[in-house]
């Protein structure tokens, strides 16, 4: 088991490169193998756990149009065997390991990520470098895969806005490669022979284009050996790199799209320099640019002072102070606080609330600022984009301030910690910075915010808004008229007077504070005709307590390093754990030194929320988005169809966030009407993880949540289950959504644990067939739920529309079979563990340990319970469930086209 120890001096000399990075970040150590390998590591003893991140410089950059998609492709490939791994060996061994294997592909890179236990993570780092370096992309599994990627490319064409992304991604990056797709086309992928991949992989998958990033629950001396066994003997490569010119496309582009709504998107180019004396024609001649060599951080002397005016700024205020700001961070505060400025201005003359957004992309070779703002119509949008046009030279008269900047820092610092907190994801967010060499803006992150004045943050900004004429996409919807082309401290549980349930855990190990607020029996509480009522209920919670503006709201959070969630995120389609009938939530994630302000901002939140009439009308248009989104979803609608096939008009199978003409009802009584069942006392768990101790901790939970009124746990009764005969519907969707199930009564709770198991193991053979073996899906899953006692068995997957006959008739087939197949006890052994360590993996955050926790408190499972029932399981337990739950020839289909 690879344990924390003392560091040896001899380490020390041989580990170059140690800093501190924010506050709780352990050091990092770095070093180069003499082949070339880059590797970072950061032993951290806090979970004993650890991942590897093996970053690859191979991305969209390095492809040409005729092998577009290769690099995403391989991605794919090398989970499908090794030179002394099966694709099956590789898998189980994963599950075996209790590990969380994955890998993504970007514009630049490709990251591939191993999660295990400690005590199994030297055989999981070495199977991923076995797939790394040994893969032999075997000929029989190519097929099977190009049918995956093609299921992933038709998932992504399904999403709405994705023609207008593509689109924009084309004009911003015309004739480089960043202008292709990270999926490529499907005629690419259908058609790339094996070569080019193989030649791709040889040329690209070399050790000095490589960076290794190890963090967690390990001796660094051992690491370091591990990764000389593994990698040391990796031979470099001379690895190409790309000539691109990125060129930006000047002026207004209008583009005309099926089925959205209308916007404006724009980019101010980051590559370009500004024109003569910094003034691009056609802007501001009324400035002058800085003198470069000052900042903002000490005043000059007087004598000393040139006469250098920034807009009416004397220079005097300015400072001198090398070393420079990195500019990359430089615009983490001079990008928001141009956003905040432009989205103030453009709402002074629209006399509305605009929706605006700014961001940063680049590369190595180019980047830009890339705004985008919605619009009401066509009309409005031609009118933003010329109001954006003029108004950008102005915000060079904002000079920001000092309480500005500092919550600004505190903001950044708080997200850093808050990354790193879960730190299977912390590669992922710090993976660009080491695909491009800069690890060092990682492991000095905090000295390099504290070099930032608000001198340097205004310069940054009028560097870059004295850049070249707007590259600007007004992207709207076909008119009417015209048609459109086709080891953890133990949790005290404490019931207040009022029925509130507190959760409350004390761990010093962290300096992050997490805590959920769960509702119980969401879809339960809802009155008839109000299904949404809810929904809109988490959302004007969002908006803040009664006494603060919405400005005041957000930097209160961001003073505090405080980040709430509301609702689930409609973005994430296959993560729908969050998005349930029985409850809803806020989440929080902050500093943990500010907890006691921390739950008193969420309190006032739950105590005095906005319950106005603007208020709903903007919880209404949100949600309004996130509907109209979801009813163009093929899969969303089938899973409705089997839900109310199978169940009726309960509330388990209603659109958990609301139908749209019911929500549209909603009124402001209704939803005073609504609250006073909904978070009355007995309702409310609330659920907090944090260093304080739990004695403070609940003398301070009694005093906030204490005073909500007091009232019984919403009543929440299960279903008649009907016997449900499917459906089909629908015609001319790219994707398909395909849904099969059934439902039983007489569930026994003594069988939680061997169902569990029995479901895991049909949902993996299941996929391997259907998605494995003939490549008909990106993604499938199967499985059982319950609710009191009765269940039901389900089985979710996408394919293209001219699939379905083919993809019905291989779940019949593989389900038949699954009745009387053997299940063996490496079955079972290889799935407990894959899945305890997803259970794991997800509970790494204070944020996540707080939401399980509530959740468990709901549902009347424990955690630790049932993972020893688990690992308790044997064969003739699922067998016996099997028997007396699995009935698949009772399923039915439910597929919408």
């Amino acid at each position: 088991m690879l344990k924390p120890a003392r560091f040896t001096a001899a380490l020390l000399v041989a580990l170059i490169g140690l800093a501190f990075s924010a506050r709780a970040i352990p050091p990092s150590y770095e070093t180069t193998l003499p082949n070339g390998l880059h590797v970072i590591m950061i032993p951290d003893g806090r979970v004993e756990m650890a991942v590897s991140y093996v970053v690859i410089n191979a991305g969209v950059r390095h492809e040409t149009p005729d092998i577009n998609g290769v690099t995403h492709f391989l991605e794919h490939m090398l989970f499908n065997g090794t030179e002394t791994r099966t694709q099956e060996q590789l898998y189980a061994e994963t599950d075996f390991l209790g590990a969380f294997n994955n890998a993504f592909t970007r514009k630049d890179f490709t990251a591939f990520m191993i999660l295990a236990p400690s005590h199994t993570f030297r055989d999981a780092f070495a199977l991923q470098a076995d797939m790394i370096l040994h893969s032999t992309l075997p000929p029989e599994k190519l097929e099977k895969e190009r049918g995956i990627v093609i299921e992933e490319i038709n998932q992504g064409a399904s999403s709405p806005g994705s023609d207008v992304d593509a689109a924009w991604n084309r004009l911003l990056w015309k004739g480089t490669p960043y202008g292709m797709t990270t999926l490529g086309p499907k005629s690419v992928i259908a058609n790339v022979p094996r070569e080019k991949v193989w030649n791709y992989y040889k040329t690209h998958y070399a050790p000095n284009n490589m960076t290794l990033l190890i963090i967690g629950d390990f001796d660094p001396q051992e690491m370091l050996a591990l990764v000389k066994e593994h990698y040391g003997d990796a031979l470099p490569q001379q690895v190409p790199s790309p000539d691109i010119t990125v060129t930006p496309q000047p002026g207004i582009h209008t583009q005309y799209f099926e089925g959205i709504s209308p916007s404006v998107r724009f980019a101010i180019p980051l590559n370009e320099p500004p024109s003569l004396f910094g003034i691009p024609r056609g802007q501001r001649s009324d400035i002058q640019i800085a003198y470069p060599g000052y900042s903002s951080r000490k005043p000059l002397e007087p004598e000393k002072a040139k006469e250098f005016i920034v807009d009416g700024v004397p220079l005097a205020r300015l400072a001198k102070r090398p070393p420079e700001p990195d500019r990359s961070v430089l615009r983490m505060f001079a990008v928001p606080l141009m956003e905040e400025r432009l989205k103030q201005r453009l709402e002074e003359i629209a006399g509305k609330e605009v929706d605006l957004s700014l961001s940063e992309e680049s590369y190595a070779d180019g980047g830009y600022i890339i705004g985008a703002v919605r619009a009401e119509d066509a009309a409005d949008a031609r009118t933003l984009a010329m109001q954006i046009a003029d108004l950008l030279p102005d915000l060079v008269d904002e000079f920001p301030d000092e309480e500005w900047l500092e919550r600004k820092r505190q903001q950044l610092l708080a997200d850093e910690l808050k990354q790193y907190d879960n730190f299977l994801y912390y590669g992922m967010f710090k993976s660009y910075l080491i695909a491009r060499g800069d690890w060092r803006l990682a492991r000095g992150f905090e000295d390099e915010l504290e070099k930032v004045g608000p001198g340097d943050v205004y310069q940054e900004m009028v560097r870059i808004l004295l850049r070249g004429r707007l590259a600007t996409l007004i992207a709207l919807p076909y008119p009417e008229t015209d048609a459109a082309p086709k080891s953890v401290a133990a949790t005290r549980r404490v019931v207040l007077e009022n029925g509130v349930t507190l959760l409350l855990k004390s761990d010093p190990r962290s300096e992050v504070f997490g805590a959920t607020v769960l509702f119980r029996n969401r879809s339960f509480a809802e009155p008839p005709g109000k299904c949404g009522i809810a929904e809109l209920w988490q959302r004007v919670l969002s908006r803040g307590p009664a006494g603060m503006a919405g400005g005041e709201f957000e930097e209160a959070m961001n003073g505090l390093g405080l980040s709430l969630q509301f609702v689930d995120n409609p973005y994430i389609p296959m993560d729908d754990m969050y998005l349930s009938p029985r409850y809803s939530f806020i989440k929080a994630e902050g500093l943990d030194e500010n907890w006691r302000e921390n739950l008193e901002l969420i309190a006032d939140v739950l105590a005095d929320p906005k319950l106005t009439d603007e208020a709903l009308a903007e919880a209404k248009k949100s949600l309004g988005q996130v509907l109209g989104m979801k009813s163009a979803s093929t899969r969303q609608r089938a899973r409705i169809a089997m839900y109310r096939a199978l169940f009726g008009d309960h509330p388990l199978a209603k659109p958990v966030e609301g139908a749209m003409p019911e929500m549209m009802r909603v009124t402001v009584e209704d939803l005073q009407e609504f609250a006073r069942a909904y978070c009355a006392g007995g309702n409310v768990i609330v659920s907090i993880v944090s260093a304080a101790p739990d004695n403070q901790l609940k003398r301070h939970a009694r005093t906030l949540f204490g005073s909500l009124p007091t009232g019984e746990a919403v009543a929440a009764e299960a279903p008649d289950i009907r016997k449900a005969d499917g459906a089909e519907e629908g015609e001319g969707a790219p994707q398909a959504g395909v849904y099969f199930g059934y439902a039983f009564d007489g569930f026994d709770e003594a069988d939680r644990a061997a169902l569990v198991v029995l479901g895991g193991i049909v949902s993996d053979r299941a996929a391997f067939v259907i998605r494995e073996e003939y490549g008909l899906a990106y993604s499938i899953g199967a499985g059982f739920d319950t609710f009191e006692d009765i269940g039901w068995f389900s089985l979710a997957m996408g394919t293209a529309p001219e699939n379905v006959p083919q993809a019905k008739a291989l779940i019949r087939e593989t389900l038949g079979s699954l009745e009387t197949a053997k299940i063996t006890s490496e079955d079972i052994t290889a799935f407990v563990n894959s899945y305890v360590g997803r259970r794991a993996m997800r509970r790494i955050t204070r944020k996540n340990q707080s939401f399980f926790a509530a959740k468990a408190e709901l549902l009347g499972i424990d955690d630790t319970t049932l993972d020893r029932a688990l690992r308790a399981v044997t064969v003739a337990d699922v067998e016996r469930v099997r028997e007396r739950y699995f009935h698949p020839g009772k399923g039915a289909f439910f597929i919408v086209k």
